[in-house]
């Protein structure tokens, strides 16, 4: 009968379920502060009545922004709605501008090529746009598909 070692951490212990389900509080702020955006707040209220959890600077004036979007329109009934709920993540890259980006480099393409694209450009131009926005930094995290269907379907 051989003996196993056990590691020092243990995820089936209630210290380490305690963590990480206090991680995934802290990690699901975006996406607790999204939901209240849309009117549900079961989240942000549990994160918020926790008093374990950090609330640090940037958190606070997004929950600002927040009571001041929900609340305080609301004594303004008439007229029109606010606008669109911020984006979940406002660092990422959308799809949007990464076509927009390929498709200035499809037209350079065209132009050095006579007015023709050769075979595969739209996906090398697209692959070499989303490395030139990775280099300098930005976080693309893009569906492939849906931009390459946008590519091909021209201007809007």
């Amino acid at each position: 009968m051989t003996m196993s070692k056990r590691s020092e951490w243990e995820p089936d212990t209630p210290e380490s379920r305690e963590y990480l389900a206090r991680m995934r509080l802290i990690v699901g702020w975006d996406k607790a502060l999204y939901h209240a955006y849309k009117h549900d707040t079961t989240e942000l209220s549990a994160y918020l009545r926790r008093p374990d959890l950090p609330l640090d600077e940037d958190k606070r004036e997004e929950l600002a922004a927040l009571i001041d979007r929900l609340i305080d329109r609301r004594k303004e009934v008439k007229g029109r709605k606010p606008g669109r709920i911020p984006p979940s993540n406002p660092d990422a890259i959308t799809v949007h501008h990464v076509v927009a980006s390929t498709r200035d480099e499809l037209d350079r393409i065209r132009q050095s090529n006579g007015g023709k694209l050769p075979r595969g450009s739209y996906r090398a131009a697209l692959w070499q746009v989303c490395q030139r926005l990775g280099d300098e930094g930005e976080n693309v995290e893009i569906n492939e598909k849906q931009a390459l269907k946008m590519l091909k379907r021209g201007r809007r």
